[in-house]
Parts: C-alpha cells; sequence; structure tokens
C-alpha cells in the first residue's frame, strides 16, 4: 500500500535520523484532514498515521518515542496498528483499524493484519491478537463441510416450535445451505468478519444476510412469523448484526428514483429522513436510469456488500432504522435531494460545518455522475428492491424490527 518514502540524511551533528516520510500510498485516507505529510487527523483526538509498514492508528498527543515507526515492512501482509495502552480508547480505535482494514481488503484484495501496539514499551513489536488477522495468503480453497457452520437444530424444533434456522431451510433448502457453505468460507479467509462471535453464529448471520440479497431484498419467511415466538424480530436481528460485520463506507452514494411532486415537497419540508426499510446506494451512479431525482447520501456507517458476492459489487447497504439529515432538495431537469447519514441515534440533525462540507463533496460527485451520463454511459443490469429511498419524516423504528419478513 506504501509505495513512496522518503529518508533523510544524518544531521549536521552526525545524528541520524531513522524515521522516514510517506509521500505516496494507496490507503484510505486521503478524505480526512493532512496534518503533515503522512499523518491525518480523524475527529478531534484520534490520527491516522502511514508508516513504512502500514497504517497506526493512534490518539491526536505525539507520542515521545517513534513507536511501531521502524517496524521493517513484512511482504506477507500489510499491518494496521493501533494503540491499545488505554482500555478507555482501545476499543474505538480497534474498530476504527478493523474498517480501515476490511476497506482495504475489499477494495484491493490483499492480506492486512489488525495488531495492538503498546506505546509505553518503546521499540516493541507489536504482538498479533488471535482474533484480528484481517486475511491469509491465497492457499488453495479447503474442503468444505456443510456440517462444521450448519446451525445445529434444537431440540425444542422437534417439539413443534421453529427456529430462524429450521424456517429457512424449510423455505429456501436448495438455496440457504450454499449461502452457509460460502459464509464459512468467507470467515476461513476474513476471520475478523467474526469479531467477539463464534464461527458457527457468525457464519448464520451472513449466510442470512447473503440469501436476502441475492434475492433481492424481497422477504425471506412469511409474516405469520410475527405471532411465532418473536422469530421474525430475531431474523431482523440476524440481518441487521451480519451486516454490521462488512466494511463500512464513508464517501457518497446515489441512486435514482421517481418522485411526485408532493415527495420532493416532504423532503424539503423535513428536516431528517429515515430508512424505515433496508435501502441502498451505488458508488458509481445510475448514468441511463430512468427516474426524475438523483438521491444522493453522503454515507458514514453504510456497508460495503461486495465481499458477499450477492449482486453488483459497488453497492452501498443501510439498514432499518438509519437516519439521515437533508441537505438540499432542489428542483431541476431532473432533481436532486442531498442527505447525510446520521451516524448514531444521538448524532445531530444539524451541524453547519458538517453540512458544508458535505454539501461541496456531494455536488462534486453528482457532477461527475452526470458528466458520465453525458458521455452517454449506461448502468446496465437488473435493479435491486433494495434501491429504494428513505422516508422524509422525523418517525424512527427498531432497525431489527422484522426486517426480512412478509407484511400483510
Amino acid at each position: 500500500m506504501t509505495r513512496e518514502v522518503v529518508h533523510f540524511p544524518p544531521t549536521r551533528d552526525g545524528a541520524s535520523n531513522s524515521t522516514p516520510v510517506i509521500t505516496d500510498h494507496r490507503w484510505p485516507v486521503d478524505t480526512l484532514p493532512l496534518i503533515r505529510p503522512g499523518v491525518h487527523q480523524h475527529g478531534p483526538d484520534v490520527v491516522v498515521e502511514v508508516l513504512r509498514c502500514g497504517l497506526w492508528v493512534r490518539g491526536a498527543a505525539e507520542p515521545a518515542h517513534a513507536g511501531p515507526r521502524t517496524l521493517p515492512v513484512d511482504e506477507s501482509h500489510e499491518r494496521v496498528l493501533y494503540d491499545d495502552g488505554d482500555p478507555r480508547t482501545a476499543p474505538a480505535l480497534r474498530q476504527l483499524a478493523q474498517d480501515i482494514a476490511l476497506r482495504v481488503t475489499a477494495d484491493y484484495s490483499v492480506p492486512v493484519e489488525v495488531s495492538g501496539v503498546h506505546l509505553e514499551a518503546p521499540g516493541s513489536r507489536p504482538a498479533p491478537l488471535g482474533d484480528f488477522p484481517l486475511a491469509v495468503r491465497p492457499t488453495a480453497a479447503p474442503t468444505v463441510s456443510v456440517e462444521d457452520f450448519a446451525p445445529a437444530r434444537p431440540a425444542a424444533a422437534e417439539a413443534g416450535s421453529l427456529t430462524v434456522d429450521d424456517q429457512l431451510r424449510a423455505t429456501w433448502s436448495e438455496a440457504y445451505e450454499p449461502c452457509v457453505v460460502f459464509a464459512q468460507e468467507l470467515l476461513r479467509r476474513h476471520p475478523a468478519l467474526r469479531g467477539d462471535q463464534s464461527p458457527e453464529e457468525a457464519a448464520r448471520e451472513l449466510a442470512a444476510l447473503r440469501l436476502y440479497l441475492l434475492h433481492d431484498g424481497h422477504p425471506l419467511v412469511a409474516s405469520a412469523l410475527d405471532a411465532d415466538d418473536g422469530l421474525a424480530d430475531e431474523l431482523g436481528r440476524r440481518l441487521t448484526s451480519g451486516l454490521r460485520k462488512l466494511p463500512a463506507f464513508t464517501g457518497p452514494v446515489t441512486l435514482r428514483v421517481q418522485l411526485a411532486d408532493n415527495d420532493l415537497a416532504r423532503y424539503a419540508a423535513h428536516s431528517t429522513a429515515t430508512a424505515t426499510d433496508w435501502c441502498a446506494g451505488t458508488i458509481s451512479g445510475w448514468p441511463g436510469r430512468r427516474g426524475n431525482t438523483d438521491l444522493v447520501i453522503l454515507s458514514t456507517a453504510g456497508r460495503r456488500t461486495a465481499l458477499l458476492e450477492a449482486g453488483d459489487p459497488d453497492v452501498v447497504l443501510f439498514p432499518p432504522g438509519t437516519r439521515f439529515a437533508r441537505l438540499r432538495a432542489e428542483r431541476g431537469q431532473r432533481n436532486a435531494v442531498l442527505l447525510r447519514e446520521l451516524d448514531g441515534p444521538a448524532a445531530a440533525a444539524c451541524d453547519s460545518s458538517a453540512d458544508r462540507r458535505a454539501v461541496q463533496q456531494l455536488r462534486r460527485a453528482l457532477t461527475a455522475w452526470r458528466k458520465d451520463e453525458s458521455f452517454d454511459v449506461v448502468r446496465t443490469g437488473t435493479l435491486s428492491a433494495l434501491l429504494r429511498a428513505p422516508t422524509p419524516s422525523m418517525i424512527t423504528r427498531n432497525p431489527a424490527d422484522k426486517a426480512g419478513t412478509a407484511s400483510g
């Protein structure tokens, strides 16, 4: 990922200047404010520093020593390091490191290892955390057994009480098992996806989500499950948890929709919009597609679904309950609605500084996408039912409520 490193000569008094400066790289940090070459600001208290051996996620205070800057390059994989010396900040730094590593794995298909490093121990090599090696060297695909990851049928199922897995197998018998096998292999290649879960539980979640995507977001189970021990809610939680395992995408996504005049007016009249169902956009635009409105979203926590190989690789998916700040709702030859994802229920819908930056970024992306269309670029393929707009409303709902179930 690091492509150019500048080394400085010794100082006048002969002291060695051993810390190099990274001047060219492929790490996805270019949208972050630059503090100095190779060092980017990520929020008020975190910086991301590009090293020869990889990336270092740490606190904003400048360390008193070189830390991992002098670690050698490991030709077998890239590294994303994070400071785990402070238990109060380590979880957030680790999560950011994992998100960056997952994006790199998805975009470049390179092996990446996420490791903690103690700043209190200058010069020490970071010990890899067994739970978080993000990828391994490409190897021959191992023999896969469905039984290894297939969820066990509880005794309650024999007594007449169906589990979510029983229902999925009964409804999608020839489609669900291959999804379980796929999820098993995906977790073999990217074990960090499972986080703190067991391999079996993580595989069940990713298998259900892949099945949902392969069927374009159409209901996986009948609404009759609503009255059967909360299985509909359990399926919704499983899909949402599976989605959160995938790489987060930060940047503009879009979809093209057909809006009536009163629908556009509703966007203009409300300060927020809410995903009352699963919704998605694409990274590369909608040239040549029908619709009178381009809806452009600045994603901060939407998830890329490319690793699941279940549809277009540039899709970014948002779960039910995701909130968006409405920035602009403009009429024109083709209308434009600009939204900024609000990361978490407590996020402020009105942030003038963030809104200004978001509008500038979204306008640039929309201009580029429409320029592609002016050169007769056309997006082909079948549209997924997931590519739908969030609702302009102040009302939110539980993101786990009945996702993947039929209504009525």
